[in-house]
Order: C-alpha cells, then sequence, then structure tokens
C-alpha cells in the first residue's frame, strides 16, 4: 500500500532513484492506486541529472505491492512500489521506463507510458 510518507524507487532514467511520498491527489481515499498522481520529494538521486536531490515532483504511480484483482480473475502484484516522474504537461519526464507497466494504464490516458515501458503485463 502507497500512502503519505512511503518510500518508493523511480522506474525511468530522469536521475532520480528513491523519492518519499508527501501527498496522493489522484485519490479521494489515503491509499493510492496505480494510475493516481503523487507528489514526492527526492531522497536519492544520481549526480549530474535534470532531478537534483530534495527536489519537489509529481509523479504517477505505475507499480505498487498490494495485490490487484482483474475483472477476468487474475491477480497480479509486484515486489516493489515504483514511480515515473512526469513533466509539468503531463507527459512523462524521462525517455526510458525500466520494468514493466501493468495493463490498466492502458483504459486510462497514458499511452505515452505504455509506448516507453519495456512490456505490459
Amino acid at each position: 500500500m502507497v500512502s503519505v510518507g512511503t518510500k518508493l524507487f523511480v522506474s525511468d532514467n530522469s536521475g532520480a532513484l528513491v523519492v518519499k511520498c508527501i501527498k496522493i491527489l489522484g485519490s479521494t481515499k489515503k491509499i493510492a492506486k496505480i494510475g493516481d498522481i503523487l507528489v514526492f520529494a527526492v531522497k536519492k538521486a544520481r549526480a549530474y541529472r535534470k532531478i537534483k536531490k530534495h527536489d519537489v515532483r509529481k509523479g504517477y504511480l505505475i507499480r505498487h505491492r498490494q495485490r490487484i484483482v482483474r475483472k477476468t480473475g487474475v491477480i497480479i502484484y509486484f515486489f516493489i512500489n515504483a514511480v515515473i516522474i512526469m513533466d509539468m504537461r503531463g507527459g512523462p519526464q524521462a525517455s526510458r521506463i525500466f520494468g514493466v507497466a501493468p495493463q490498466e494504464f492502458r483504459g486510462k490516458r497514458f499511452l505515452k507510458l505504455i509506448t516507453l515501458a519495456h512490456s505490459v503485463i
């Protein structure tokens, strides 16, 4: 479950490595779901990149450890909580997304994220 205060891994090549959730924008509850927009602070970053340590950014939650039950009865879950950093226009900040993206992104407005991901499950 991803809530305020949760540490998340960044799953793109923007330069940030670990972030901490400050606020959940996409959900009315205190727990974030896949596709929600989060506000977070960068805790660990690579040197000489666009995103620095202590930056406050927005991003999409792409994976979380909570189980997802689909309409077909399939249950999936991931081993880490991961986000993708977004730019001011709502698209991804980076040019690559590491790992897989869930199929739930297809139904929403995240087609650019689907094309950048390695695979979709």
